[in-house]
């Protein structure tokens, strides 16, 4: 109740402003979409679709809070910077899982929950203060990013305080993560320092081709070796383990490295996009909040429940989101906020990887730092746009 109020205080400070941005009418409409496919053609029950509005549809108002509360840099910086602490403090606790065990309130809530993400061939996966491990990987996978931002920020020990950050995510993301984050953080790692501050795009364009055929190549190989990947997962010991931790972290971790793209079965999550797909065909329009279960990408889950009007409008929206992202890199000629677009841009990148083959938008902090992150994406760019739109005045020659 408490979001829907938030909810309904935002759309009304976007009321005034909806015809006048085409990326906020999209994120309106796809957040309307969301909430009426829970009472609308919903194939399930109304009890379920409001549950899956509450993590599918609710975080996108972090959208209009960025691009219309908060109103100076300064202010995102400080907003980034404060999080940076919060999730490098996750980062310690999801250690002290790593290392001591878990605490007897935590063994009671272990004891007490169903969802299989939680073990892997019956080994605990660390989750820190987060919702599940999943969301430990996405946070790590975050806090390693802004890692990278504040060494790039420049500013008085950001070099030392970016370093830890980095330093404090790699063991959690070796030992409690899936290979989809590792191959996210690296790829995400590339375009932020290297593929960004490109000038040529013909090159980009060829990079990109490059990385996707070599991406999906890869995963071909992968899936048709017809073996039982390993599991992902480090042993959590409980207040005692025979356990090596470097074995762990080390050799257990790095020999995975083989196929990064094989973190379950290949095979079930083709058959499970295969079903999607031939249910699309029936209930073009989605068959309505909370009936997908879960399937193994944001894009096919989309298109499950909300139908093909949802992931047009997705896709649309992220489409508009990249586009003002390049816009403001070439156009503006504030550094610092050019080297947050990065930022922002390198954070969509990773989480758009992510969602190819996860659910990574309808959890914090995924969806949190995805949708706040377009925010300000919009108001750097309406920014940059009234910049190069002032005219510069004419000075009228000195008669002598």
């Amino acid at each position: 109740m408490g979001g829907l109020i938030v909810s309904t205080i935002l759309l009304r400070i976007m009321y005034k402003e909806r015809s006048k941005d085409l990326l906020s009418g999209l994120v309106l409409a796809y957040a309307v979409l969301l909430f009426a496919k829970v009472f609308i053609g919903n194939q399930g029950s109304i009890i379920e679709g409001l549950y899956g509005f509450k993590f599918n549809g609710l975080y996108v108002f972090f959208y209009f809070g960025a691009s219309y509360i908060l109103t100076s840099f300064k202010e995102t910086k400080s907003i980034y910077f404060y999080t940076s602490i919060l999730l490098l403090v996750t980062a310690l606790y999801g250690l002290n899982q790593i290392l001591f065990g878990f605490s007897g309130f935590e063994q009671k809530w272990i004891d007490s929950i169903q969802f299989t993400t939680l073990r892997i061939e019956g080994i605990i996966r660390p989750f820190s203060t987060y919702l599940s491990p999943a969301g430990m990987a996405d946070g790590m996978t975050l806090l390693f990013i802004f890692g990278i931002y504040w060494i790039f920020s420049r500013g008085q020990y950001m070099l030392f305080f970016g370093a830890l950050l980095i330093l404090a995510s790699i063991p959690p993301l070796l030992i409690a993560t899936v290979r989809t984050n590792w191959l996210a953080v690296i790829a995400g790692t590339f375009f932020y320092v290297f593929f960004l501050r490109l000038k040529n795009f013909r090159l980009k364009v060829f990079i990109i081709l490059c990385l996707s055929i070599g991406i999906i190549g890869y995963s071909a190989k992968g899936g048709s070796e017809g073996k039982r990947p390993g599991s992902m997962v480090a042993l959590v010991p409980h207040k005692s383990s025979s356990k090596n931790l470097t074995e762990v972290m080390i050799t257990n971790r790095t020999s995975a490295l083989a196929n990064p793209l094989q973190e379950y079965s290949v095979q079930k999550r083709v058959d499970t996009w295969a079903t999607i797909i031939a249910t699309s065909f029936v209930f073009p329009l989605g068959k309505g909040q909370g009936t997908t279960g879960y399937a193994h990408s944001y894009f096919f889950q989309v298109l499950g429940e909300i139908g093909y009007p949802g992931l047009i409008l997705f896709i649309s929206l992220l489409s508009v989101a990249y586009f003002r992202g390049f816009k403001i890199l070439s156009l503006s000629k504030d550094e610092g906020i050019k080297e947050m677009t990065r930022l922002i841009l390198t954070i969509m990148f990773t989480l758009t990887i992510l969602n190819l083959t996860g659910t990574h938008l309808h959890t914090p902090p995924g969806d949190i730092f995805f949708w706040f992150s377009l925010g300000v994406i919009t108001r750097f760019y309406r920014k940059t746009l009234d910049e190069i739109s002032v005219p510069v005045p004419i000075q009228e020659p000195v008669l002598v």
